[in-house]
């Protein structure tokens, strides 16, 4: 059965370098796929970065740079959130009815 529209799937990756290779094919194949769509034309991206059907308005998916994965750059300037904004994390903290062991 063809797929209606390209996705982006890594769920059943394994945490490993031939699980981040595979993902990185993945997503080549999303982002080729993604914009050869969009260069057909008869779509338009909505205010969340999503490319949608213009006739049908039915979702076909995240932009590609939105769904690529990080390098390993940008993995190594990655921050805590709590670092990044410590009053957020707080006040998520202290939210009634959560356990936050």
């Amino acid at each position: 059965m063809k797929k209606k529209w390209p996705s982006f799937e890594t769920g059943d990756l394994p945490d490993t370098d031939e699980g981040d290779a595979e993902m990185q094919r993945r997503w080549e194949a999303y982002d080729r796929e993604m914009r050869a769509l969009i260069a057909a034309g008869g779509v338009h991206r909505d205010g969340d970065g999503w490319w949608v059907h213009t006739t049908t308005g039915e979702l076909i998916g995240p932009d590609p740079e939105i769904e690529r994965p990080a390098t390993d750059e940008e993995l190594a300037r990655a921050r805590p959130f709590a670092e990044v904004f410590p009053e957020l994390a707080e006040s998520i903290k202290r939210m009634p009815g959560k356990d936050h062991r």
